[in-house]
């Protein structure tokens, strides 16, 4: 029992304490360990595990074995490399602690290797890969080294990840020449640099959503999340990317050490009122604690921002407003419309509607002006902001500055003409003059001598014979000045039948008129060719008043044949237009009593042919028992006056037909 007891001790004295020694110990390639008291024990030459500190280097030659450190250190002395590989596949090196080598851990030629789990401290180079593909670097805490890990010359997708590398005082990470390495989920803590990279370009993240590498330099933010970082809340990783160089980018740095607990999160959700949106949109979204999220209003067309209500409180109107995410929050956007002012002002001469004044309105409305012109004056154009806009009445602003309109009226003007008989004058003289609306404009008529100024005609109708007249322009006017001469005339001859027999009568109707301005006494003669029948004495007419005389004309004495009968009117003193004095109205033929018809080619036309037969006859006796009208005035030869007509067709003029029946002119007067 005390022997064992002994033994037992011996062992254990010689499990934990150092070992140092002669040299390097090999791990051959046949499975030996050499020297074979080194402190390294494997049962199945695959399987090698640590089994107490050592004080020199390890360099493995055995091809497809695990080295478990089992938490013992290897130790050296600055030189050399503490764990060596030299164009070695498939050797697994974990749980050691390795420090005081010129190299921690060097895989020289290798691949397919993992080193994991180790504490690597206190090196010159914490772990090396020279010219070695295709290893895994994982689980590491690399620290207070020069060089945390040098990758020189080496591609083809070794990864290193979930490593701490850690105050490291030249740089974290050294790449040299080595591309197509993969690195993620390790912690780069306080390296006096970062990264290293030369001629070098590297994968530095796992894409998204895994993330890349936290770097302790690194001073983004995370309040965005998604593959381009544009959605909003956090997700642990940074908004921007790690910029190494130009072909060496972390696009997805964590925000974190990797491994550490999740920081705390909380909500923020952001709602609006009408009248904009939000970036990001309302919704609710998750943010690390104390993050400082920005959010942006955005206001719609003719609204504005008008404060943020912070859980309720009104925090202002900065925009964007920034939220210190230190609780789970509410924003609530407030919009308000735009308003702006509509100042409408006129000239003289009209009003608006609305009136004139300055009013308050909500952008984007449309408000309608009417111009309202006062009397005398019309709308002339708009003046929006001093620019010329045009006419139109009404006229519509879009409510999206503040405006000046300005209505524009002018004073009408018109035409007065003022024109005048012959006869006299006005003042101002006949012609055409503009004025202001609403000037009220005296015009006088001045006769000539032997004149009279009778009355005013304003647009065609008579208006008076106020002297001067007045007149209000307010519209063009035509002014037209009346003068009365001295002016008789005779107007109208007419005759109670065309033909007539010799001896007997017919009358004769003569209109005389006074055309002139004042009361004309004077005389009229009527004519048979140029032979005097009558002359009317001392007729007497007042302005502008006419007669008719009635004047039987007894054609005894006057020879057979066909006269043409005038009247004319005698001038009167001061009577310069005479040229309506005289009239003539066709002729009366004088034939043998009873011929008032014959001759060719129709013996209708009531033309005499010279004899009193059966076609005169005829024609009385068609028209026998009418009156005249509408029975035809020659076949009224005589009445119960011989010689002077009745009216009407009856056995008196059959009779004086009958009893001059078959005389004749012998002269023939009509042919």
């Amino acid at each position: 029992m005390l022997t064992l007891l002994l033994a037992s001790m011996l062992t254990l004295t010689f499990n934990t304490q150092p070992v140092k020694a002669s040299g390097t110990i090999y791990i051959r390639a046949d499975g030996r360990v050499d020297p074979p008291t080194a402190p390294i024990s494997t049962v199945d030459y695959v399987k090698y595990t640590l089994t107490g500190n050592i004080y020199n280097s390890i360099e493995v030659q055995r091809n497809n074995i695990v080295v478990n450190g089992a938490g013992y250190t290897v130790r050296g002395i600055g030189s050399g490399a503490g764990i060596a590989l030299h164009q070695i596949t498939n050797v697994t090196i974990r749980n050691v602690v390795v420090k005081a080598f010129y190299t921690g851990i060097w895989l020289d030629g290798s691949s397919n290797n993992s080193i994991s789990g180790n504490n690597i401290t206190s090196n010159l180079d914490g772990v090396a890969l020279g010219y070695s593909s295709n290893n895994s670097i994982s689980g590491n805490n690399i620290a207070s080294n020069r060089e945390g890990i040098w990758v020189g010359y080496s591609s083809n997708q070794n990864s290193i990840y979930r490593n701490n590398i850690t105050a490291n005082n030249y740089d974290g990470l050294h790449l040299e020449s080595s591309s197509n390495n993969i690195i993620y989920h390790n912690n780069f803590i306080d390296n006096t640099a970062q990264v290293h990279s030369y001629t070098s370009t590297n994968v530095w993240d796992n894409g998204y959503p895994s993330g890349g590498n936290y770097w302790s330099d690194y001073s983004g933010v995370d309040i965005k999340s998604g593959p381009c970082q544009d959605q909003p809340g956090s997700d642990r990783i940074g908004d921007t990317h790690y910029v190494i160089s130009v072909d060496n980018v972390d696009h997805y740095p964590l925000m974190n050490p990797y491994g550490a607990p999740s920081p705390r999160t909380y909500n923020l959700s952001i709602t609006a009122t009408v009248g904009g949106t939000t970036d990001p949109a309302q919704g609710t979204y998750r943010y690390t604690a104390n993050a400082v999220v920005e959010v942006a209003a955005v206001p719609d067309t003719y609204f504005v921002l008008d404060h943020w209500e912070l859980d309720g409180v009104n925090v202002g109107s900065a925009n964007p407003y920034s939220v210190l995410m230190d609780n789970n929050h509410t924003l609530h956007a407030v919009f308000v419309p735009i308003t702006y002012t509509l100042t409408i002002t006129t000239t003289t001469g009209g009003t608006t509607s609305p009136s004139p004044s300055s009013y308050v309105y909500d952008a984007g409305t449309s408000v309608s002006v009417t111009a309202i012109s006062d009397a005398y004056y019309s709308f002339d154009h708009w003046e929006l902001d001093g620019v010329n806009v045009g006419s139109s009445n009404p006229y519509s602003v879009l409510i999206d500055n503040n405006y000046v309109l300005y209505a524009i009226f002018r004073l009408l003007s018109y035409t007065l003409t003022i024109t005048s008989t012959s006869g006299g004058t006005t003042n101002p003289a006949p012609s055409s003059y503009v004025y202001d609306a609403g000037t009220n404009v005296p015009v006088t008529a001045i006769a000539n001598n032997n004149c009279r100024f009778d009355h005013w005609e304003l647009d065609g109708i008579d208006v008076g014979s106020a002297n001067p007249i007045s007149v209000t322009i307010d519209m063009d006017h035509l002014l037209h000045t009346v003068f009365m001469p001295h002016d008789v005339a005779v107007t109208n001859v007419t005759f109670s039948k065309t033909v007539v027999g010799q001896g007997y009568s017919l009358k004769i109707n003569i209109t005389v008129v006074n055309q002139g301005g004042f009361t004309e006494t004077f005389n009229i003669t009527v004519h048979a060719n140029a032979i005097i029948i009558a002359t009317l004495t001392n007729i007497t007419l007042t302005t502008g008043t006419s007669t008719t005389f009635i004047l039987a004309w007894n054609t005894a004495g006057f020879a057979k044949g066909s006269y043409t009968i005038s009247a004319y009117a005698w001038p009167v003193p001061g009577e310069t237009d005479t040229t309506d004095n005289n009239s003539t109205n066709g002729w009366v033929s004088v034939a043998v009593v009873g011929d008032i018809t014959g001759g060719t080619p129709n013996p209708y036309d009531f033309i005499p042919d010279g004899k009193v037969d059966i076609r005169d006859v005829a024609l009385v006796a068609k028209h026998f028992g009418q009156n005249v009208p509408p029975a035809p005035r020659n076949c009224d030869i005589t009445g119960p006056t011989v010689g002077m007509p009745d009216g009407k067709i009856d056995i008196r003029d059959i009779a004086t037909i009958a009893i001059h029946f078959g005389e004749i002119d012998p002269k023939n007067s009509f042919f």
